[in-house]
């Protein structure tokens, strides 16, 4: 009960012109979506979405290459510019990541393979979001209440009050269309972020 440690993994389809190897970005890259994380017991809605925005809003977080016990060693690079956005019936968190200089000099081959795939086969693999949270029900007056082990909450969703990270994975759960978004850029309707204090 209470606040947990959660990790969900999650895929994304591409984007023209949303990777750049040379500067080592790939941007508006799918974090999280609507409407389920897979093999959580959790679903992903709307305000699912909009705790992980405000948890992010304004900061720079950290992108492993995977999740192990060495991930402090594993930092790749960076995520920033956090947007919500409707993407083909569904609501997601995107970011645009930024590589670490460091990664692309010392570890070329992992650097190459990362922005080939995401270019190639961006539904091959996704993000993982690692984050500190709680679980809701609705009751049936649609009253938001917390979970902490109730026999008949029915379904979970997540909040997240704080992210750590999200990692580069092969198998994710929480991000069923891929690497990006499925539309144009210019198409994708920009929501509204606000979380009522």
């Amino acid at each position: 009960p209470g606040m947990e440690s959660i990790k969900f993994e999650a895929i994304a389809a591409q984007r023209t012109g949303a990777i750049d190897l040379e500067a080592g970005t790939i941007k508006g890259v799918s974090l999280i979506s609507t409407p389920e994380a897979k093999g959580h017991g959790m679903s992903i809605d709307q305000k699912s979405i909009e705790s992980f925005h405000a948890a992010v809003s304004e900061k720079t977080i950290k992108a492993y290459y995977t999740h192990n016990d060495n991930e402090a060693f594993d930092t790749i690079g960076l995520w920033q510019n956090f947007s919500i956005i409707e993407d083909n019936g569904e609501t997601k968190l995107t970011g645009d990541f930024e590589a670490l200089k460091s990664w692309k000099e010392n570890k070329k081959e992992e650097y190459d393979a990362l922005f080939e795939l995401a270019e190639k086969a961006p539904e091959a693999f996704g993000v993982s979001a690692e984050f500190t949270g709680t679980k809701v029900f609705y009751n049936e007056d649609e009253e938001e209440i917390e979970y902490s082990g109730q026999e008949e909450s029915g379904k979970l969703f997540a909040r997240a009050t704080e992210v750590q990270a999200f990692s580069i994975v092969a198998t994710p759960a929480a991000n069923p269309t891929g690497l990006f978004s499925e539309g144009d850029e210019s198409n994708d309707k920009q929501l509204s972020a606000a979380v009522s204090e």
